[in-house]
């Protein structure tokens, strides 16, 4: 399966793509240079337009603290660099299921 991927250079050029793109999944990095990653995901799961994408902190902030506070800002996976390829693919499928269902 094909994916088409964006990039973005920090967290509020972010959020602006996530609300004019069509996009099933973020691939976020928590240390942004502009708006941490947390806030990006919170503004994200707030905003009715983008609350179903699939969010996934990619970091290297990998300790089980760091995870809580990933899932309780709105993440809903946690991955610690370097993100193992199987993992990837996995959340890539799931998030097609997800722009599937929503449409």
């Amino acid at each position: 399966q094909q994916h088409e991927v964006v990039t973005a250079e920090n967290g509020e050029q972010g959020l602006a793509m996530a609300r004019g793109e069509r996009i099933a999944i973020v691939l976020l990095d928590i240390g942004l240079p502009d708006v941490d990653g947390y806030e990006v995901a919170r503004r994200l799961k707030a905003d009715p337009a983008t609350r179903h994408l699939l969010l996934v902190a990619v970091t290297g902030y990998g300790t089980q603290e760091d995870r809580k506070r990933a899932l309780a800002a709105g993440f809903d996976e946690h991955l610690a660099k370097p993100v193992e390829p199987d993992e990837l693919d996995a959340l890539l499928q799931q998030a097609a299921g997800r722009a599937a269902a929503v449409g």
